[in-house]
């Protein structure tokens, strides 16, 4: 078995260099060394695909979001050659590896989904890395990350669980000590985090809202249907986004809803003070149920699970969903036994980021175990 690691960034080429010094027969293409094209067919269906993706990534971009329709199509144009030319070369230098499987980062960004295209066009595995959905761990994932990865679904399996005992990390989390609710905080609040409208998990995993315009417009029309039994809404910007969304705070007039736009209050602040938290589908909603909270979902989300989260895909529903909150109860055992999975069996110990030998010793053997094709 011969493992390949393909790295679309100079952070991930270092840490796979170091996981492939614990791999026999294994090596690292960093995409920028890729540079002579194979000979065989292309799967335009695929390309088309993989740039439809890239476009409506690109058109979420404040920098992009007014550009011309001659624009987007000349810029389809180019991308399909280039998608098409990079697929050519990916094979190429695939192909010559002689590789099983294929360890790539996140798989949902352009050149990312080229190189898996190739991956699969020669029968090649692909496995999928990411950050941890808990602190401290990594993510490793055959199937994929985010809404597409392999966590089970079903309620059953999670109430069926048999966890070798309690976690300091869920245990821990509900009794964490904060000072005194902030004077500038609202009183039984829901709290909703903005998202990063270029992310996969915007672009790709909500259907009914494009964008965090979109977001704050729908629970502010929620919020004036439900007149005076509407709650205090409470967003915060992300910190990684430099959109500029002072017109859209400007022109909300509703007093129901506020916004934080800096970071003096921090996100688990927010959620420890919070009545419940509304997300399209956010990791924030993870340290929300980690924080023994109740969690409505609006988009595509791998641990909306019927008894752990509320969902809603409507107006309509999210108003059913606030109205109901205080009477609905988040299944104890179920939650429990959803992270006890997660740091047992899923997640990968230690950060990527730290890089320990015990880390590095764990991955590389998990990543041999998983079978090929």
């Amino acid at each position: 078995m011969r493992t390949v690691f393909f790295a679309a960034r100079k952070i991930h080429r270092t840490y796979f260099s170091k996981l492939s010094s614990r791999i026999p027969d294994s090596k690292v293409i960093y995409y920028k060394q890729c540079v002579l094209p194979a000979l065989k067919s292309i799967p335009a269906s695929k390309i088309k695909e993989i740039v439809q993706n890239l476009i409506q990534e690109k058109q979420n971009n404040p920098k992009r979001r007014n550009k011309s329709v001659t624009y987007w199509k000349l810029f389809s144009t180019f991308k399909h050659l280039e998608a098409s030319w990079l697929y050519l070369v990916y094979s190429r230098e695939l192909s010559t590896s002689n590789a099983d499987k294929m360890v790539i980062w996140n798989g949902l960004k352009y050149r990312q989904l080229i190189a898996i295209a190739a991956a699969r066009g020669l029968n090649i595995q692909c496995i999928f890395m990411e950050n941890g959905l808990l602190p401290g761990y990594t993510t490793l994932d055959a199937k994929g990350i985010n809404y597409v990865n392999s966590v089970p679904r079903a309620p059953s399996f999670f109430l069926n669980y048999k966890r070798t005992g309690p976690h300091s990390l869920i245990e821990a989390a509900p009794s964490q000590i904060y000072s005194g609710k902030p004077e500038t905080l609202p009183n039984d609040y829901f709290f909703i985090p903005f998202q990063v409208n270029t992310d996969s998990q915007i672009t790709r995993f909500s259907p009914w809202i494009k964008d965090m315009y979109d977001l704050v417009q729908m629970i502010n029309q929620v919020s004036i249907t439900m007149g005076k039994s509407s709650p205090e809404l409470v967003f915060k910007l992300h910190p990684a986004s430099d959109e500029d969304y002072s017109l859209l705070i400007k022109g909300i007039r509703n007093t129901k809803i506020h916004f934080l736009t800096d970071n003096k209050i921090t996100t688990n602040e927010l959620i420890h003070h919070a009545k419940a938290v509304i997300t399209v589908n956010s990791t924030v909603g993870i340290e929300a149920l980690l924080a023994n909270r109740k969690v409505i979902v609006l988009g595509n989300a791998f641990y909306n699970i019927e008894g752990l989260t509320l969902k809603a895909v409507s107006d309509q529903e999210l108003i059913e969903a606030i109205d109901t909150i205080d009477g609905w109860q988040l299944n104890k055992l179920l939650r429990e036994n959803f992270f006890s999975y997660l740091a047992e069996e899923y997640q990968l110990p230690g950060r990527w980021q730290e890089c320990s030998d015990e880390h590095l010793e764990i991955t590389a053997s998990r990543i041999q175990q998983v079978e090929a094709l």
